[in-house]
């Protein structure tokens, strides 16, 4: 079975045949063969792209990933291969140049550092394959074999073998060494990084740095890691950044997260304990914790201590908390940035309920987004979905239901007559990017080629069905003494105005037709129409009085 990267790219694949072939049909020099030769390649191509769309919405549905959920987390992905490559590769190089250990503190192996690294590699390597990311492997082997250059069978790229650790020293009987047996450890973060802190029996120290840390720097004593597989801690945290790195809920996904907890969070210390408190008490905001910069949002960060308490916020608080977060520096430079009123005058004021949206706006000034860039991802807030497959943005999106944006899309397929191809899937997927209105457009018609075959031509004119459909509307609604815009042309009794006759003759009906038709079918109720009670009312004056001429 396809994956949903493998159908993405099957579908780019089938646009470009088709927009190719919508080229070469063009060419005012083709022969009439040639042109249906042309033709009938173009129908073949369509009918393999809308196959190969719905087979990708499918999947899309079943796996509940949007397209933008996807690409982040694929792009999530590959910066963590990116990131787990480079350690990888500086812990090889260290080892290859030191494979012994010699001169380092007694009883540390480089082999850990290595192993370590291969293995959240290996993780990192796994979670995108989960997403259907295929990224060139570097390394192969187990965490109990250790780690290897993919490709070869036992050494590495210097020729070094990386056998298991070797067992840890005893003395006398069995006696564990002192110098090797280890007390306790723990994680502490130091100038910036998480470092782990070795304590041994005889007293010794050690540090080993895992890597960057977002957390400032431990002040009062060293305190254990929780290592202590506190479930309710470890989901809270996994759920928090799940939904700040707008990752998919995947068991691949959740893997990666326990193991950054364990590994590179620190714990909550007399001055960052405030911190899980915060995460706890506002999951979807977690994100200023590990995305924004402490040096550069000072006051933010002052605030958000000042008000994370063990106990809800009063009413009077929570006032003073908004007041004082839109006082901040990093509040204040979104404000004076503009991109939020740039956003407003690209898509309108759509309300947006989710904290998240925050998270965008800081987002969309720091990658740039603007034009139909921004539209394109505004929208995909609009439709973003939580864990629970619930939009998070429910007033954003009837708002945006009711846009002049919206709308449009809608019409396009309801002049068509494709009730179908009105429904949010698909006007979601042309507000978010996932295919232009061009494409919907010419879409559109196809289809309503298929099913229309004799309005071919018109419909290749640009004539669409609802303005086709018009004047039968209209006499219809005359007739039948109701407002225009009730009857729905598309409908199968109405419809029957430009589908007439048996099939492989369809034709459009005549006035005079349609008028019978109208009249004289009970589906459409004429007869309770004034119309009809005024014109029984003059046929049977005019029986009478011919009758009366008569006797």
């Amino acid at each position: 079975m396809a994956t949903l990267q493998e159908l993405e790219a099957q579908v780019k694949a089938a646009k470009k045949v088709v927009a190719d072939l919508d080229a070469q049909l063009s060419n005012p020099k083709l022969s009439d063969a040639q042109y249906d030769a042309l033709r009938n390649k173009r129908d073949d191509a369509d009918d393999t792209l809308t196959d190969l769309t719905g087979k990708r919405d499918k999947l899309k549905k079943t796996q509940g990933v949007t397209e933008s959920g996807l690409k982040d987390s694929q792009d999530f992905a590959q910066q963590q291969i990116e990131i787990f490559e480079s350690r990888y590769e500086k812990a090889l190089k260290e080892f290859n140049k030191n494979p012994s250990s010699k001169g380092l503190a007694k009883g540390y192996d480089l082999r850990d550092d290595l192993k370590k690294a291969g293995k959240n590699l290996n993780s990192a390597y796994d979670n995108a394959d989960a997403l259907g990311l295929k990224v060139p492997r570097i390394i192969e082997g187990t965490e109990e074999s250790g780690f290897v250059p993919a490709g070869s069978t036992a050494e590495n790229g210097a020729g070094i073998t990386v056998p298991p650790n070797p067992p840890r020293s005893t003395t006398g009987a069995g006696t564990p060494d002192p110098a090797t047996t280890i007390k306790s450890k723990v994680t502490v973060v130091k100038n910036g990084n998480n470092v782990e802190v070795t304590t041994y029996m005889d007293g010794r120290i050690s540090e080993k740095v895992l890597g960057p840390s977002t957390l400032p720097d431990t002040q009062k004593g060293i305190l254990p890691k929780d290592t202590s597989g506190n479930a309710a801690s470890m989901k809270t945290y996994v759920d928090a950044q799940l939904k700040a790195k707008g990752l998919v809920d995947t068991p691949a996904n959740r893997k990666t997260l326990r193991a950054e907890y364990q590994t590179s969070q620190a714990a909550p210390t007399a001055d960052n304990s405030w911190e899980q408190l915060f995460i706890q008490n506002n999951p979807a905001k977690a994100w200023y914790l590990t995305e924004l910069d402490r040096n550069k949002y000072p006051q933010l960060f002052a605030v958000l201590k000042q008000y994370t308490l063990p106990r809800p916020l009063t009413v009077e608080e929570q006032s003073a908390f908004a007041a004082k977060l839109d006082g901040t520096d990093f509040f204040q430079e979104l404000s004076t940035s503009g991109k939020v009123r740039e956003i407003k005058n690209v898509v309108g004021d759509l309300g947006f309920d989710s904290t998240d949206f925050t998270k965008f706006v800081h987002t969309a000034i720091n990658m740039g987004y603007t034009g139909d860039r921004l539209k394109q991802e505004t929208y995909k807030e609009v439709f973003k979905t939580g864990a629970d497959g619930k939009y998070v943005n429910p007033t954003a999106l009837v708002r945006a239901s009711k846009s002049a944006d919206y709308l449009n899309v809608v019409n396009t397929a309801r002049a068509y007559f494709n009730t179908a191809g009105a429904n949010q899937a698909s006007v979601q997927s042309v507000l978010t990017g996932g295919i232009t209105t061009e494409d919907f457009q010419r879409q559109q018609r196809e289809i309503a080629k298929k099913r229309y075959p004799h309005l071919a031509d018109l419909i290749d004119q640009g004539v669409s069905l609802e303005s086709l459909a018009g004047n039968f509307q209209t006499t219809a609604a005359k007739l039948l003494e109701v407002d225009p815009n009730t009857i729905d042309m598309s409908a199968a009794n109405y419809e029957v105005a430009l589908n007439f006759g048996e099939e492989g003759k369809k034709r459009v009906m005549t006035t005079g037709e349609w008028d019978k038709l109208l009249r004289t079918d009970s589906r459409y109720g004429w007869e309770k129409t004034n119309n009809a009670k005024q014109e029984a009312r003059g046929l049977a004056a005019n029986l009478v009085q011919a009758f009366g001429r008569i006797i």
